[in-house]
């Protein structure tokens, strides 16, 4: 009985790890492209985790930095490269409030963090062959 239970307890935690990693198959490459293009110093830094938020899309959300926590959301149903430069995108906001919170005086400025976050995954999107389609006119919607 005893070896039963922990051949089931092993196999939900298997099934787990596996489904935490196809949830995270960009986030390696994506947290590199974010301190490779950015300013910021990642030394140091942990990257953010990335969970996959399945309400996103309908309310218009492409993805979201939880400000002053480690998660970074990504609308599930996207497709992969748009995916993709949204979670740079997002872990741009994560550095900003990561490197804000470590070297004081730093103000965190919405329109200029936008713009920034932005200006980044813009590059990834050029570099893969796309338009600035992630964009969606959220400069507009934060009144920048």
């Amino acid at each position: 009985m005893r070896k039963a239970v922990l051949t089931i307890l092993l196999s939900l935690m298997i099934g787990f790890a596996s489904l935490a990693y196809a949830n995270t198959r960009f986030a390696a490459s994506a947290w590199q492209e974010a301190c490779e293009l950015s300013r910021y110093k990642c030394e140091g830094v942990a990257p953010p985790l990335v969970e996959y938020d399945e309400t996103g899309l309908a309310s218009g959300l492409l993805g979201y930095y939880l400000l002053g926590t480690r998660i970074v959301f990504i609308s599930a149903g996207q497709e992969e490269q748009a995916e993709y430069a949204v979670m740079v995108h997002e872990m741009v906001h994560y550095l900003q409030y990561m490197t804000a919170t470590r070297v004081g005086g730093l103000i965190l400025e919405r329109c200029s963090m936008e713009r920034e976050a932005f200006e980044i995954s813009d590059q990834v999107l050029k570099r893969l062959g796309l338009g600035e389609q992630a964009r969606n006119g959220n400069l507009i919607d934060y009144g920048c």
